[in-house]
């Protein structure tokens, strides 16, 4: 990530956390460690007055050695402040609705462990992980050196020229090389600015933050019930407190001689400080990711359960969903029974976890998606089981409707249905909803590049369905946000397929839209490196571009790009069906019979080849059936009914395959045989579909034949 991004991902956590809970975000800046002078009780206003100071130290210094030894000084003291983990991990906490855990020293370890900045960021990305900002601690994990931290702190370091040395100690890893030796100018430095850069952003927050309360606000919060809170603001100073409705308080006042003194009254902000202290320490150490079996933890959840406080009761949810997850995550690389059986387990902790505590939405998201992915395994996932899956992720979102999985699973879910859906105002319907759960998870979290892919395709299945060029218009868009978000060949590919389609939507863009999907094509091949796949696809686009202006010059380009198709992968059945598509479609262009005749015998000994290899291509067995048709009009007599009789058998497979797919075919060569009932048969089964348009028949003369019947007449629609 760059600096930019990821001073702009901080910006969206100290946002996303007031939105979840005001109550938790005002009390993270607070930062409340008991009653007395702020200044004495945390360290961060001691830590912001360093920085200040040693900052204009570093910018008022000349000598480079100077500069780069004051750096180090704000550098390492940067990562050894305990509040950074501290307001970064309550953040966390509160985005994915764990709730804060108030006491400050809580990322610091106990008095016998010793955390050190590695281990604090280890916390904190195991947090970020289940809120969408792992990007965030991992950009500013990337900041932090502890070869650079452990050199200066221990002495172990000397300034040469331009170069920063490790002299005891490991040197640097740099991609894949270690350095001990470092440019001052080049490498040092800039790490050192970033650093300060975060720093300063923090505080910036922090105090616009605090400063955003103008005013006194009533909230909803749990102390540890829920109850009514009102949140002291001050049009100057900003935030200065909070108090209850039953005489609970926490107020910055000027006191003893101080502005920041803090005087608190009849506090419980949570179970850590209240009666069941110890029992809440106990339990705490299972939530930190120790395994919850065993006798110990046995006694310990049936003191909880007999208390039943809720605070005890979240945290136990807290330590049963854990433990669900960690047990599903060893499904990886499992044969699939033993998957299986894995994930049985991890849902029944799931539930264990709601049981406990019914409003921990994030168990019902990781229960549904713990069936889908069991389902997966022996491809069971139905429409009962999606259904099943949707209904958790819907009751998440009542519990925790900032979670971005939930709107991106729902909203998957509900494609999936529609997909399905026979009744098309109901499909549209849907896939509109679906439309507005991928827009709340944008909302939440815009640097995924799946919502966007995903918008893309159903915008793309809602332009076929309706047949209008927006559709097309809002598919290409995603598309290429996806894109610009993640440059990949996927993204390349999607992009590409919907240009080509929204052609036939547009014809008056229609060439300008072809040959952007050719152009990404090419670049593709020039950055991925060509395959058989990629010159299909761009076959199509030159076969597709060929047929719209007709240009026999994009047929040939075409041609050459499904050769070498078929050269790179001797199975591709579909470069096969397509090659010999273009060239029927060049022989319906060519004015020479021979060449005509060429054309067609070279496209169907290509299909029959195709398929030895795959019977079941229904594309295939259309084309045979149109080579027949096409070479019956260049005889006459038994010789022509031969090639339509052999042109029927050619499309009844095909609709053996996929009902529906040659039944305008089928009404044609009957027509054309002189058989009206089965042309009129066909042709009604072509016009149930979704393209059936008789109006479009009026000049075929194919059907010349029928349109004196008044079966036909009947079909015409009224004028």
């Amino acid at each position: 990530m760059t600096e930019e991004e990821i001073l702009g991902e901080l910006k969206r956590l100290f946002a996303t956390a007031k939105k979840i809970d005001d109550f938790e975000f005002v009390n993270i800046l607070i930062g409340y460690n008991g009653m007395g002078d702020q200044r004495a009780l945390t360290h961060l206003y001691e830590s912001r007055a360093y920085i200040a100071d040693m900052k204009a130290q570093l910018a008022a210094a000349a000598n480079k050695h100077t500069k780069a030894r004051l750096g180090l000084h704000i550098y390492c003291h940067i990562f050894e402040m305990d509040e950074l983990y501290n307001i970064l991990g309550n953040l966390l906490r509160v985005a994915i609705n764990q709730k804060l855990r108030y006491l400050p020293e809580l990322y610091n370890g106990r008095e016998d462990i010793l955390l050190t900045p590695t281990d604090k960021f280890y916390k904190l990305n195991d947090l970020a992980e289940q809120c969408k900002f792992e990007e965030l601690i991992k950009g500013i994990e990337d900041y932090y050196s502890n070869k650079i931290r452990n050199a200066f702190l221990h002495s172990a370091y000397s300034l040469i020229e331009d170069d920063f040395c490790i002299v005891k100690g490991d040197g640097i890893v740099i991609g894949n090389s270690r350095y001990n030796s470092v440019s001052i100018d080049g490498y040092l430095m800039p790490l050192i600015d970033k650093t300060i850069g975060f720093a300063d952003e923090l505080f910036r927050l922090i105090d616009e933050s605090k400063l955003s309360y103008k005013g006194n606000k009533i909230v909803t919060a749990r102390m540890p019930n829920i109850q009514p809170v009102v949140i002291l603001g001050d049009k100057e100073k900003g935030l200065i407190g909070f108090q209850t409705f039953v005489g609970s308080w926490i107020k910055i006042i000027p006191a003893y001689g101080t502005e920041y003194f803090v005087e608190a009254m009849n506090l419980r902000l949570d179970h850590t400080g209240g009666p069941h202290a110890a029992l809440a320490a106990r339990l705490e150490a299972y939530i930190e990711k120790l395994t919850p079996f065993g006798k110990e933890f046995n006694e310990i959840r049936d003191e909880v359960l007999v208390i039943n406080d809720p605070s005890l009761m979240r945290s136990l949810a807290i330590v049963y969903y854990n433990w669900a997850n960690n047990t599903a995550a060893t499904a990886v690389g499992k044969p699939i029974r033993q998957q299986k059986a894995i994930f049985d387990s991890a849902i029944e902790r799931y539930q264990l976890s709601i049981k406990a505590d019914p409003t921990l939405g994030m168990a019902y998201h990781n229960w549904g998606t713990s069936l889908l992915k069991r389902a997966e395994l022996n491809n069971s996932k139905d429409l009962k089981l999606r259904n099943e899956a949707l209904a958790l992720f819907d009751k998440t979102l009542t519990l925790d409707s900032n979670m971005y999985e939930a709107w991106l699973n729902s909203a998957r879910m509900l494609s999936e249905i529609a997909n399905e859906e026979a009744d098309k105002e109901k499909q549209i319907a849907m896939f509109n909803e679906s439309i507005k759960r991928y827009r709340a998870a944008i909302e939440i979290y815009p640097r995924d590049s799946q919502p966007f892919s995903n918008l893309g395709w159903i915008y793309r299945r809602l332009g076929h369905l309706i047949g209008d060029r927006e559709h097309f218009i809002q598919s290409i868009t995603s598309y290429e946000q996806a894109l610009k978000i993640k440059p990949n060949l996927e993204n390349t590919l999607n992009l590409s397929t919907v240009l080509a389609e929204s052609a036939e939507a547009n014809s008056e863009n229609a060439e300008d839209l072809l040959d952007k999907g050719i152009k990404l094509l090419q670049d593709a091949q020039q950055s991925y490196g060509n395959s058989s796949d990629l010159s299909y696809r761009l076959g199509n686009k030159y076969m597709f571009k060929g047929h719209y202006l007709d240009e026999s010059i994009n047929l040939s380009l075409a041609a050459s790009c499904f050769k070498v198709a078929v050269e790179l992968d001797a199975s591709n059945t579909r470069a096969m069906n397509n090659w010999s598509h273009n060239e029927i479609m060049q022989a319906a262009n060519a004015q020479d019979t021979e060449k005509k005749s060429e054309l067609l015998e070279s496209a169907k000994a290509r299909l029959e080849h195709a398929m030895t290899i795959d019977p079941t291509n229904k594309h295939a067995w259309f084309n045979l059936g149109l080579i027949e048709k096409m070479k019956s009009e260049l005889v006459t007599g038994a010789e022509k009914n031969i090639l339509l009789d052999a042109a029927i058998g050619h499309h009844l497979k095909a609709e053996a395959i996929k009902p529906g797919h040659s039944s305008l075919e089928l009404a044609r060569i009957f027509s054309l045989k002189g058989d009206l009932d089965q042309a009129f048969k066909w042709l009604e089964i072509w016009l149930t579909g979704p393209k059936g348009n008789i109006a479009e028949l009026q000049e075929d003369e194919d059907f010349n034949t029928l349109k004196d019947d008044q079966r036909y007449q009947a079909l015409m629609p009224l004028s």
